[in-house]
């Protein structure tokens, strides 16, 4: 049923530049995770190959990550023309009112 919801609430938007109801949201979590899982996996792999030390930057590299993350999200992406931006899509009116 969420699914539903969710994407009811996609096809209600469109994108500013091409008018495309085709349009990508990627959430702050799904962002966080896009952006963290390849950099803790070199750096524990860097910790094991050097020194385990290394292995004390991963907090900090993944607070990092979710401040970022709180501020580019929700990323919105056009599938037709490719263009991102940061929640700046219109509305369409809802037929179903």
């Amino acid at each position: 049923m969420s699914h539903t919801v969710e994407s009811e609430k996609q096809a209600s938007l469109r994108c500013r530049a091409c008018e495309s109801g085709q349009v990508m949201i990627i959430s702050k979590y799904r962002y966080f995770i896009m952006t963290s899982i390849f950099p803790v996996i070199v750096t524990v792999a860097i910790a094991f190959l050097f020194d385990l030390l290394f292995l004390l930057f991963i907090p900090a590299l993944l607070l990092m990550n979710l401040m970022i993350a709180e501020r580019k999200t929700p990323l919105l992406i056009c599938q037709n023309c490719r263009k991102r931006s940061r929640g700046h899509l219109t509305k369409t009116a809802n037929p179903h009112n």
